[in-house]
């Protein structure tokens, strides 16, 4: 797993202002190579906001 970056809270807070962005940097650290359901192997299958 990469080595993620130190940050402040302002910092934190003025790069992930939205739900949105926050969610999408997130999801890139679980899943790097795109989220894969396991019982059906279809790569980015369905991401959360998707569904949603």
């Amino acid at each position: 797993m990469a080595q993620q970056e130190a940050m402040s809270l302002m910092e934190f807070v003025e790069r992930y202002d939205t739900e949105e962005k926050c969610r999408e940097y997130l999801y890139g650290l679980r899943w790097p190579e795109g989220f894969v359901y396991r019982r059906l192997p279809k790569e980015g299958f369905l991401r959360e906001a998707e569904v949603l």
